[in-house]
């Protein structure tokens, strides 16, 4: 009878066991909100300078961070920093109202967050996971930020109203380049807190004294952020259109030569080649077809960092993110597009 029932619903079990195996790991994420916090303080009077003492208790070392680098309002002194804070909250009201009525996007953010970071348990066992935080930057940065907050700690911040979309207002209002929407889209939020994590913890293992260093350096970040955003096709995490991957596909072996030809690819002045990393719609230059799409040379260091993982047979991605010689990686890499 056993035997019986096992023959019968043997397929069905494997099919179970096997989709249980490769269901993706999820973790539960705190985001710290500064949006909310400031948008409170429009309703109490004057902002205090124990105001401002509870948000530094509230949000730790990331505020004074968020403060300084982000809005430049920070000061020396306590009563004039609240006096800033006081009014940057009173004037930017209608964007907290729109930021408070995107709750449900912000959620699905957050849900994103857990995936990628259920995964970097996978992937990157023993790496500390970030204290993670969102603000608002007045529109002013769709990059996020990493900082310090000690005892072994780290955050990471990104600006709430740059992840909304491209048929959010606020970009049309600001007349925002048209580049930015490949930044803006709302799935790319995790992603890019996952690549400023990476960033944070592996910039100082891989130097970037030549073109050849950038290149391989980003192309850890997009690999290692592919892998861990699994909700995104590659293209997707790079900021690019799946037609522009097929033409850099395409075009790979013309694009190398043309690197060689310039003789850029060891070049140590970064003049020389930062049209190959610089957001656009178009990477541009001597030698350079009018349609070819933007950022190549992180596109490049991803097919480097692609042919080396599979080389070596796959190894950890803190293998390959630790790995110090740009060189030896392209020698150990065996990449010659053809």
């Amino acid at each position: 009878m056993a035997a019986k029932f096992i023959k019968k619903n043997g397929l069905l079990f494997l099919i179970l066991c096997t989709f249980a195996a490769c269901r993706e790991k999820v973790v539960q994420v705190k985001v710290h909100d500064l949006t909310p916090a400031l948008d409170s303080l429009t309703r109490k009077g004057p902002v205090q300078a124990a105001d401002y003492q509870r948000l530094k208790q509230q949000f730790g070392p990331f505020f004074d961070f968020y403060l300084q680098e982000v809005l430049g309002l920070w000061t020396p002194s306590d009563s004039f920093t609240a006096a800033r804070i006081g009014i940057f909250a009173r004037q930017n009201q209608l964007p907290f109202k729109m930021l408070a009525a995107s709750r449900p996007l912000l959620e699905k953010q957050e849900q994103q967050l857990g995936l990628v970071f259920g995964q970097w348990q996978e992937e990157l066992p023993g790496d500390s996971l970030p204290v993670l935080y969102r603000y608002y930057s007045q529109l002013s940065n769709y990059f996020t930020f990493a900082t310090d907050l000690g005892k072994g700690r780290y955050g990471v911040g990104y600006s709430a109203e740059m992840f909304l979309g491209d048929t959010f207002a606020g970009y049309k209002a600001l007349e925002l380049p048209r580049w930015y929407s490949r930044f803006c889209q709302p799935d790319m939020a995790a992603a890019m807190v996952a690549m400023a994590s990476l960033h944070y913890l592996y910039d100082t293992f891989n130097p970037k004294e030549n073109m050849l260093g950038e290149m391989i350096y980003y192309g850890k970040l997009l690999y290692a952020s592919t892998r861990l955003s699994t909700y995104l096709k590659p293209w997707q995490v790079a900021a690019m259109k799946e037609s522009e991957w097929t033409w850099l596909q395409r075009e790979e072996a013309s694009m190398w030569k043309h690197y060689l030809d310039a003789q850029v690819l060891f070049s140590t002045n970064r003049n020389d080649y930062q049209r190959y990393f610089v957001e656009g719609d178009h990477t541009t230059g001597s030698g350079i077809p009018n349609d070819c799409p933007p950022m190549i040379g992180r596109w490049t260091g991803l097919r480097i960092v692609e042919a080396w993982m599979d080389r070596k047979g796959n190894p950890p991605l803190k293998t390959m993110l630790s790995h110090r010689d740009p060189q030896a990686f392209l020698n150990e890499s065996g990449y010659k597009p053809k």
